[in-house]
């Protein structure tokens, strides 16, 4: 996955992050580790062969010691892209809501002014 088109325009401090309907630090941050985790992906994919691999020629010992390492190791990742994918959402929930609170406010105040 390519990193996504950041535009940030003079006097905003908030980035617009093309592709995903967010902007701000927030929402580029949370992306940042979304790009981290398929990219940890691969590692931990890799540490899967690697694995396989030194079992097939290790003692049972050992190899049963590295099958119980890598499948703790697997538990772990796995609940850790969970929790990243459940923050993300949270964080992408809330920006959203903030912008339609946002727009109401908005709404509601030039709405009350007269020119």
């Amino acid at each position: 996955m390519s990193r996504p088109k950041i535009t940030v325009e003079a006097g905003n401090a908030n980035p617009e992050i093309e592709g995903y309907g967010c902007t701000g630090t927030l929402c580029l941050g949370s992306q940042d580790l979304m790009v981290d985790i398929e990219t940890l992906e691969r590692n931990v994919s890799n540490l899967a062969t690697y694995a396989a691999n030194l079992e097939a020629v290790a003692d049972d010992s050992f190899a049963a010691q590295l099958r119980a390492n890598h499948g703790e190791l697997v538990k772990k990742w796995q609940k850790s892209v969970a929790d990243a994918t459940n923050h993300n959402k949270a964080l992408k929930d809330a920006l959203n809501k903030s912008k339609t609170v946002r727009i109401a406010f908005q709404r509601t105040a030039f709405a009350s002014v007269n020119f």
